[in-house]
């Protein structure tokens, strides 16, 4: 149950700057779980708490007549990620060589056939997607070294943060 009220916490933080609010919005959170808890599946509770989080967080919002932020209907789908993710993945994008960054940006994100760009390069088609597969490993591996990614029961993902380092 701890580590669903860190999950939770994290949720609540990435969303409000009232260090208050969001333990006030964790402590209610929690409460529902533990008195509705035993009729969710085990499985989705992580997705569910989360669901109860945001509810709460909508609450707070109308109860204290304040407006609910701009992309506020984004959070709720969780959409708001987007954003976050696709400028770190511009970022990782540019870090590449120059050949990588081109075909990342034919295939992925102008989604052009890979066979097109391959005769467009002069190259076989199995040899740009091996060369693809390279680059988008590599944007992977900087993904995996500068964020952690929180999933819910269905695998998409509800919340990320940037990973601190700890060897110092």
């Amino acid at each position: 149950m701890e580590e669903l009220r860190k999950k939770v916490t994290r949720f609540l933080r990435s969303r409000v700057n009232d260090e208050h609010l969001v333990k006030d919005l964790v402590q209610d959170t929690m409460l529902k779980l533990l008195t509705k808890g035993n009729t969710v599946d085990i499985r989705s509770r992580e997705a569910w708490a989360i669901q109860i989080a945001k509810n709460s967080l909508i609450d707070h919002y109308r109860k204290a007549n304040k407006n609910l932020p701009e992309n506020f209907n984004s959070i709720g789908n969780y959409n708001y990620l987007t954003d976050e993710i696709l400028t770190c993945q511009k970022q990782f994008i540019d870090e590449l060589d120059p050949e990588s960054k081109y075909l990342i940006n034919e295939v992925d994100i102008k989604g052009k056939r890979q066979k097109d760009v391959a005769s467009v390069m002069g190259i076989t088609y199995t040899s740009l997607r091996s060369k693809v597969q390279r680059a988008r490993k590599k944007i992977k591996q900087r993904f995996d070294e500068t964020c952690e990614f929180e999933y819910d029961a269905a695998g998409s993902i509800v919340c990320c943060w940037e990973k601190t380092c700890s060897s110092k």
